[in-house]
């Protein structure tokens, strides 16, 4: 066998080339092409103690070798490992066929740019750019450049540092058995479809971002029919590298064996489809890096079903862990966790159009910037379920992102399911669930307030139902742990725990910690334990903590399995109705229709800067009738009512004396059951102090336009109590009370004027008083 010498380019007018390689194993490069001899240049560099050599450029320039097939063959010897190393195939403007290298191949050029026919039919490879330059002998450069279309690329090793570009046409496919790495070379570990898409892509092991901008990347201009990576996709410190990437077209389905994000560079560790996203699925997490766009699965257009099995992680840039729909999402399933980052967006899922369920393994977590750890849809989201709890975090909400920590769905939410519990944190508007419509809400654990406004929160344009396993408990934030409906209202609520309020002991007037809030109507409410008011001391005060208020609409029904206790104002300041306003009260600005408290309704006499009453009041029947205009259809207390008022014909009104003001005179409360005593407390319908002096002393009149203010029933099993303070007040009233009795007896009361009057005493006071009007 005949090997040309090596140490010297020389032309061979022959379709072979043959030398001995570095190792000694001798090689056989065949050249085919339609010219039966195509003119073949090779430069051989002798290299090496076995006196072997490396083709350091294989020259298929010459117009004899277009279309040629390359194809290499090696007789292994004692001391090589039969395989040989290509430097660079020069084609010029030649289109190739068949390429077949049982080695790496450093660099490859070719094509004409034809439209019909490939620049190259298929490439294969042991692996492409390992060696760096060495096979090139230090000169050249890793970039190939195919002028037209690459029918399929096969490597069975890596691709490292190597840049493979083809303009003018598509690659057919891209079968990658080892990892695609980027280095320190620009655009190194890249392949891209400069002009047009690509293929099915599959790749053995990762897709790793290096130093330089665009390496570690897989690009195409248009579409990418789908892409496997056993391994993880990550993004290194340059630029736009570890990315999956099509400009103007779409990207079939991807599945990700690892990871996919990281890097320490904008737009690294990134996956993004221009007009539309396939089903995605990452086999371990989403990762956010530290710098913006990193770590995030993002479309411009639609985003198929998206699979998480680790936990999605937002980073220190902007949009860092986030999967971003710029029209629709059509689901999300995340085994692990969502947890925000340090950056705004981070740790979230978003679309600007519909979302369909989202299912989160572990907590949602939000960060230190508006709209971290978060779920939302600009449209419609459907079921979110989230198999732990739903955290806030630190992030203050804004108008454009929401808050941290939160689910919501603008125009409507399906439902929500939290499997533990739903809490806010020092951001404002952290830890929410809101949906313009929203279907239901579970909470297994509890709903608590943190220390952001607004915090702690479930909302709604309309709410089917909201169901909390445990405890709803107001936080130092205005406007925390709070269930808040639209003029559509609320179907139903139910808390398996207790309903306590915010307390507070700073110099801050503190809002609504601890509400259920509805502008409309309210369905059903039920409290498994106690609802509780808050508490201030110091120089606080507070307004509506612990309290169920329905501004404009009627509450169905309301049972309570413990008892309603007012918080205790023990502030400094001074004040006539003390620093606990509407504290533990229940008020609809229509009417309710039934209240059942297992328990007891206590409130709090004035410890010397006002008192904290318990108040129940109701506006009346949104179109009552001649002779019916019910406010609380009935009230049934299990044990003794102490510091309450409980007003029928009182509508809401911010400026008035504890928000409620006297409006309906015709104003009716149907049957009233106290299980003991009736202690110091107001129990009127239709009536008005008109002296500010307390009800009972006879300065009270029926409300203007009453005529047919009526109790239907009044049974207190216990005594009527008042107090032995002097010169307070307290009042049965109404204009007719059909029956009462107090301490088994019955009272017999007449049908017609002059009125009852009933005094009952409290030691040496005659404080409490059933009068008819």
């Amino acid at each position: 066998m005949n090997f040309i010498e090596p140490l010297e380019s020389r032309i061979a007018p022959a379709s072979l080339v043959q030398f001995t390689d570095v190792d000694g194993d001798q090689v056989i490069v065949t050249i085919s092409a339609i010219d039966p001899h195509p003119v073949v240049a090779s430069n051989l560099i002798p290299t090496g103690a076995l006196g072997g050599s490396q083709l350091t450029l294989l020259d298929l320039s010459s117009p004899t070798a277009n279309h040629a097939n390359v194809s290499v063959s090696v007789t292994k010897a004692a001391t090589g490992d039969g395989l040989v190393n290509i430097g660079r195939i020069n084609a010029g403007a030649n289109d190739l066929g068949t390429i077949t290298i049982p080695g790496d191949l450093g660099d490859i050029d070719a094509g004409s740019g034809s439209k019909s026919t490939p620049a190259i039919k298929s490439l294969s490879a042991l692996s492409m750019g390992i060696y760096g330059l060495v096979t090139q002998n230090g000169a050249g450069n890793l970039e190939s450049d195919i002028n037209g279309a690459l029918g399929a690329l096969k490597v069975v090793g890596d691709v490292k540092d190597a840049f493979l570009a083809v303009s003018h046409g598509k690659i057919g496919s891209i079968t990658i058995g080892g990892s695609l790495i980027g280095g320190t070379a620009h655009t190194g570990g890249n392949i891209t479809a400069l002009d047009a898409g690509i293929g099915m892509v599959k790749i053995g092991g990762d897709i790793l971002g290096g130093g330089d901008p665009t390496s570690g990347a897989i690009a195409a201009k248009g579409n990418i029919a789908g892409i496997s990576v056993g391994g993880s996709v990550l993004g290194g410190s340059g630029f736009t590298s570890g990315v999956i990437f099509s400009s103007t077209g779409s990207v079939g389905p991807l599945t990700i064996g690892g990871d996919l994000g990281k890097g320490t560079a904008t737009f690294t560790g990134r996956v993004f489809a221009s007009t539309k996203l396939g089903n995605v699925t990452v086999g371990s997490s989403l990762l956010g890096g530290t710098m913006n766009d990193s770590g995030r699965i993002h479309s411009d257009g639609s985003i198929g079903m998206v699979k998480i099995a680790g936990d999605i992680t937002g980073g220190g840039g902007l949009r860092s862990g986030n999967i971003d729909a710029g029209t629709t999402l059509a689901g999300v399933t995340v085994g692990g966790s969502l947890v925000g980052g340090s950056m705004e967006e981070s740790g979230r899922i978003h679309s600007v159009k519909a979302m369909g369920a989202v299912k989160i393994g572990g907590n949602v977590s939000g960060g230190g910037a508006a709209g971290t750890g978060s779920i939302n849809s600009d449209d419609v989201l459907g079921a979110v379920t989230v198999g732990g709890s739903l955290v806030g975090g630190s992030g203050n909400v804004t108008n454009l992102l929401g808050g941290s920590g939160t689910i919501q769905g603008q125009l409507a939410l399906a439902s929500v399911k939290v499997g533990f519990d739903l809490r806010g944190s020092s951001g404002n508007g952290s830890g929410v669930i809101y949906g313009g419509k929203l279907g239901s809400v579970t909470v297994g654990g509890s709903v608590v307030g943190g220390g952001g406004d607004s915090s702690g929160n479930i909302s709604g344009g309309v709410i089917g139902s909201v169901k909390i396993g445990q405890d709803l408990i107001g936080g130092a934030g205005g406007f925390s742990a709070r269930i808040q409906g639209g003029f559509r209202g609320i179907g139903s609520v139910t808390i398996g725990g207790s309903f306590i309020g915010g307390s507070f002991s700073d110099n801050t007037q503190h809002l609504r910690s601890g509400e259920i809030f509805v502008l409309g109507n309210l369905g059903t409410v039920k409290i498994g334990r106690d609802l509780v008011g808050g508490s201030v001391s110091g120089t606080a005060n507070s307004v509506e903590c612990g309290a169920i208020f329905i501004q404009d609409g009627r509450i169905g029904s309301v049972f309570i399995g413990g008892s309603i206790i007012s918080g205790t104002d023990n502030s400094t300041k001074s004040s006539a109705f003390g620093d606990l306003i509407s504290d533990a009260s229940i008020r609809a600005g229509l009417d309710i229709g039934s209240l059942v408290v297992k328990g007891s309704i206590i409130g709090h006499a004035s410890t010397g800067t006002g008192r904290s009453p318990v108040i129940i009041s109701a506006g009346g029947q949104a179109k009552p009738s001649a002779s019916a205009d019910v406010a609380i259809g009935s009230l049934s207390v299990g044990g003794h009512v102490e510091q309450a008022r409980i007003l029928a014909g009182y509508v809401n009104d911010f400026a008035a004396t504890d928000f409620i003001k006297p409006m309906d005179g015709n104003a009716q409360i149907g049957k009233i059951i106290v299980g003991t005593d009736f202690i110091a407390s107001d129990l009127v319908a239709g009536v008005v102090d008109t002296g500010a002096d307390g009800f009972g002393n006879g300065t009270e009149t029926l409300i203007a336009g009453g005529t047919i203010a009526k109790i239907a029933s009044i049974v207190i099993k216990g005594a009527i109590l008042g107090t032995a303070a002097a010169g307070d007040h307290f009042g049965i009233e109404s204009h007719t009370i059909s029956k009462f009795s107090a301490g088994g007896i019955n009272f017999p009361l007449k049908p017609g004027p002059p009125a009852d009057v009933i005094d009952f005493s409290a030691g040496a006071h005659f404080d409490v008083t059933l009068r008819e009007i």
